[in-house]
C-alpha cells in the first residue's frame, strides 16, 4: 500500500511540474513575442538644426505624426544652431541603432564623418531641406532652392524697372540652399539690377537682418527691395524699414510662407513670398524614411550631386505667393486659415 501511496504522488508531483512547466513555456513564449514586436518598431532619428523658424516645428509635428500612423517612433533632437551638438546627437542615434536618421543640418559641409559612420553601421541617412555636401546620403529631400532664386528676379522684373537697388541679405553662409538660391537669382536677371549690398545671416539669425536694413539706412543709403533668405529675415528687414518710415515703400521678398509672412502680405508690408508646401514634404519624408528603415527601395527619378556624389532626390517646386493669390493658395490649400492670414485686417 506505502508504494501505491508513493507511485500516485509521484504522479501527482509530476502532472504538477509538467503544468508549471507549460505555463512558464507559455508565459515566456508571450514575452518574447512582445519583446519581439517591441524590438520590431521602427524607430527613427530625426536632428534638427533649430525649432527658431517657424516652420520647422510644422516639419516636424507633421513627420512625427505620419511615422506614428505608419507604426513607427522618432527621436527628436533639436540642435540649436550648433554643429558640435548636432554631431553628438547623429553619435547617439547611431549608439542607439535607430533604424533610419533624418537631418536638417547647422552646417551642411561639416557632417561627412558622422554620416559615414552611421552608413558603415547599416543606418540609412537622409537629408532633409539641405544637403549633405560630400557625404553620400541615401536621400536628399527638399524644396529647388535654385528655383527660389528664379522667382525672386521674375518679381523684382515685374515690379521694379532695370538699374533698381536690391538689397540682398541671405541665410547661414553654411547652408548649401543659401548658394542654390543665389545661382537661380543671377542665372534668372543676368545683372539687370543694381546689388547695393550682399549680407549673410549667420546661423539664419533673423536679428542680424534688422542690424544690416538699420545700418545701411542710418548711412543715408536707399534701396527699392531687399531680398531676404526666409520669411524670419524679412520679418527683422521690415521693422527697420518700418522705424524709418519705409516699410510698404519698399519691395520685400521672404521664402517659406510662415503665418506672419502671410500677414504682412496682406497688410501690404512684405511684397510676397516663395511658399513651401512643408506639410507634402513632411510626409513624403515619413513615407520614405519608414521604407528605407525597413530595408525597401524608394522610388525616386533624380539624382543631384553632394559635390561629391550623384545621391537619389526628390525635391517639390516653391510657388510664389502674393497679395493676389494668398487667398487661392495659403487660405483654399488649407495652410492657414483666413481668420489667421486676415487677423491685423479685415478679410476680403
Amino acid at each position: 500500500m506505502q508504494k501505491k501511496r508513493c507511485g500516485r504522488r509521484g504522479g501527482i508531483c509530476l502532472l504538477v511540474c509538467l503544468l508549471a512547466w507549460t505555463i512558464l513555456l507559455v508565459g515566456c513564449g508571450k514575452q518574447s513575442q512582445e519583446s519581439q514586436k517591441k524590438e520590431e518598431k521602427i524607430r527613427i532619428g530625426f536632428s534638427f538644426d533649430s525649432m527658431v523658424i517657424e516652420r520647422w516645428q510644422r516639419d516636424r509635428d507633421v513627420f512625427v505624426d505620419q511615422v506614428q500612423k505608419s507604426g513607427g517612433e522618432v527621436n527628436v533632437q533639436n540642435a540649436a544652431g550648433d554643429v558640435a551638438t548636432q554631431k553628438k546627437q547623429i553619435s547617439y542615434f547611431i549608439r542607439e541603432k535607430m533604424d533610419a536618421i533624418i537631418i536638417v543640418a547647422v552646417d551642411t559641409g561639416a557632417l561627412s564623418e558622422e554620416i559615414k559612420q552611421a552608413k558603415d553601421q547599416g543606418i540609412p541617412v537622409v537629408a532633409y531641406d539641405r544637403m549633405l555636401q560630400n557625404a553620400n546620403v541615401d536621400l536628399y529631400l527638399s524644396f529647388d532652392s535654385e528655383q527660389v532664386g528664379k522667382l525672386y528676379a521674375k518679381r523684382i522684373a515685374e515690379k521694379l524697372p532695370q538699374g533698381a537697388k536690391v538689397l540682398e541679405i541671405f541665410g547661414s553662409p553654411e547652408d548649401y540652399n543659401v548658394k542654390l538660391m543665389e545661382k537661380g537669382l543671377q542665372e534668372e536677371w543676368k545683372e539687370s539690377y543694381e546689388v547695393v549690398e550682399k549680407k549673410y545671416a549667420k546661423g539664419w539669425l533673423a536679428e542680424e537682418a534688422y542690424e544690416i536694413v538699420s545700418k545701411y539706412l542710418a548711412a543715408g543709403k536707399s534701396c527699392d527691395a531687399v531680398i531676404c533668405g526666409n520669411d524670419d529675415l524679412a520679418a527683422q528687414a521690415i521693422l527697420a524699414l518700418s522705424e524709418n518710415r519705409q516699410a510698404g515703400k519698399v519691395y520685400v521678398l521672404g521664402q517659406d510662407g510662415d503665418l506672419a509672412a502671410c500677414q504682412r502680405i496682406v497688410e501690404g508690408t512684405q511684397g510676397g513670398t516663395a511658399f513651401k508646401n512643408v506639410d507634402e514634404l513632411a510626409k513624403t519624408a515619413a513615407k520614405m524614411c519608414m521604407q528605407l528603415a525597413k530595408g525597401e527601395n524608394v522610388q525616386v527619378t533624380e539624382q543631384i550631386s553632394d559635390g561629391t556624389y550623384s545621391v537619389p532626390c526628390y525635391q517639390l517646386e516653391p510657388v510664389w505667393v502674393d497679395k493676389d493669390n494668398v487667398d487661392q493658395v495659403i487660405i483654399e490649400g488649407g495652410f492657414h486659415t483666413r481668420e489667421e492670414v486676415y487677423l491685423n485686417k479685415k478679410s476680403k
